[in-house]
């Protein structure tokens, strides 16, 4: 089974990294921003979920004009740009303690996961096919 991740294109890597991390930061970033939100910043509970519900419209919007920007450039760098935004913008909300580099920075999360996962769902179109024996 593992004999054929040999064989596999660089693409593939890159999509299976790419996911386990882009998916483990924003399942596991977006409860706790709602508490930080409503603790820490004292937001109210519809502000909360106003600015999290942009950021997640904003992942979707962006996920599907990447298709259109893909078509002008290759996929393997929409796939790369998407996972820098989404490490550069995570990594400063650790240090971070301010509203607006929160808010900034967990939109930044939402477009680089909105450009990366457009790819990284349709990745049997990258698989080469490989023939059960």
């Amino acid at each position: 089974m593992f004999s054929s991740l040999k064989h596999m294109p660089s693409s593939i890597y890159i999509v299976l990294f790419g996911s386990l991390a882009t998916r483990t930061i924003y399942f596991m970033l977006w409860p706790f921003m709602a508490i930080i939100f409503y603790q820490k910043f004292d937001l109210s509970i519809i502000m909360t979920g106003t600015i999290l519900g942009i950021a997640t419209f904003l992942s979707i919007t962006f996920s599907v004009y990447s298709g259109n920007l893909s078509d002008k450039i290759c996929r393997r760098p929409i796939l790369i740009t998407g996972l820098l935004i989404v490490f550069f913008s995570f990594i400063p909300l650790i240090f971070l303690q301010s509203f607006p580099f929160y808010l900034v920075l967990s939109v930044g999360v939402s477009i680089g996961k909105g450009l990366f996962l457009k790819y990284a769902n349709n990745v049997n179109r990258v698989i080469p096919r490989i023939e059960a024996t």
